[in-house]
């Protein structure tokens, strides 16, 4: 069954959004691996797991695209929902990194 524009939308919002997630993971070893210091460093593992855990909330809900759900979300729901916990993310990486 081809899908709603709603869901082909939020399906390319949330391709995006992983990527998004897997570059900044990359970029985070990159920057830990190198000789600067930076405040961050402590809390590397916890950042990496909290970006990890947002990518694989995208990837799931992309599985889950065009199929019945439980709690009857329509798309522009599920794509508000994940937005707010990234923009959370946002917040609290900027916090956690310091910029």
């Amino acid at each position: 069954m081809p899908l709603t524009e709603e869901a082909a939308e939020l399906q390319r919002v949330l391709h995006e959004w992983e990527n998004i997630t897997s570059v900044l993971i990359a970029t985070l070893h990159e920057q830990v691996d190198s000789a600067r210091p930076a405040n961050w460093h402590p809390h590397f593992e916890q950042i990496v797991s909290a970006l990890h855990g947002y990518r694989e909330l995208c990837r799931r809900e992309i599985e889950q695209i065009g199929l019945w759900r439980e709690d009857g979300l329509e798309p522009e729901e599920v794509h508000e929902q994940i937005w707010e916990q990234g923009d959370r993310l946002a917040k609290w990486l900027s916090r956690m990194i310091g910029t």
